[in-house]
């Protein structure tokens, strides 16, 4: 039996909705709670949530999908990839936007601003960047004190974006007008693979 895939939870009573099935890498569900996308090397799947139906595929990039996130109005959804690019599609038609390049490395971790104007990207060539989604230009680099940045997120408020990565055990706290770094969390004492803002930006896990 394929044991890969992915299990869809009902928050509120702990009930197990859905397995979907396959060689899944990673996931994003829209902020509305309807579609639910996943990597499945270079395709990328939307599928309804509450049914499992496959709604569409989208395939463009050349190297495995590394990361996907929807955008805030659900319209939009970006990709990462091993290819090196970062794609922005409309989810309604599966229509390619906009393909943005510019890092050395693979794409990890990608996440919309909350008002969606802004894309922030990380990757193994240990850079953070800042996109502007309606031009696609990029505005602004950051450079950590890691070879491979594998988690990006920005506050609720859109103000600061937490990055971490493989080789570093530290946390960075970017503010994102200036790109200053603002701070860093230490405590772990090994790789911090995943960062993530609470809803109302008191605290980061």
């Amino acid at each position: 039996e394929n044991l890969y895939g992915i299990t869809i939870w009902k928050v509120q009573t702990g009930k197990l909705i859905r397995i979907v099935k396959g060689n899944i890498m990673v996931k994003s569900v829209s902020p509305d709670g309807f579609l639910a996308a996943e990597s499945e090397y270079k395709a990328i799947k939307i599928r309804e949530v509450r049914t499992g139906k496959l709604i569409r595929t989208l395939e463009g990039h050349s190297g495995s999908v590394e990361s996907v996130d929807f955008s805030p109005d659900s319209k939009y959804l970006a990709s990462g990839s091993e290819d090196k690019t970062i794609k922005i599609w409309e989810v309604q038609t599966g229509k390619l936007i906009r393909t943005l390049e510019g890092h050395s490395g693979s794409v990890e971790s990608v996440d919309f601003s909350p008002d969606g104007r802004y894309l922030a990207s990380g990757g193994k060539d240990g850079t953070i960047k800042i996109w502007e989604v309606q031009t696609g230009k990029l505005i602004r680099t950051l450079k950590g004190d890691t070879d491979w940045i594998i988690s990006v997120n920005f506050s609720p408020n859109g103000r600061y974006l937490a990055s971490a990565g493989v080789w570093g055990t530290t946390i960075k706290i970017w503010e994102v007008q200036t790109g200053k770094l603002i701070r860093t969390l230490k405590g772990h004492t090994h790789w911090v693979l995943s960062v993530d803002f609470s809803p109302d930006g008191r605290y980061l896990v």
